[in-house]
């Protein structure tokens, strides 16, 4: 419908802010530079999750998220 592309990306770009806001914060004693990119990789992360949302469905966003979490959580083990 009417300004559904506009709502949809809005509150994209609004709940990708989530996760960085709550869960980043405390990079923030390591600087500002390192902090930004902290906050950076989780608002891309987000970002790019929605958007995979929004062109292939909830499935590839869940195996983009699961991928991630495999690389970040078991390979690279942080």
């Amino acid at each position: 419908g009417r300004g559904q592309t506009q709502t949809f990306w809005t509150l994209a770009i609004l709940t990708s802010l989530i996760e960085p806001l709550t869960q980043d914060m405390d990079a923030w004693p390591l600087g500002i530079v390192m902090f930004l990119a902290v906050m950076a990789k989780g608002f891309g992360l987000n970002l790019i999750q929605a958007t995979l949302f929004r062109k292939y469905g909830w499935l590839a966003a869940i195996i983009m998220r699961v991928a991630f979490y495999v690389v970040w959580h078991m390979l690279y083990v942080h």
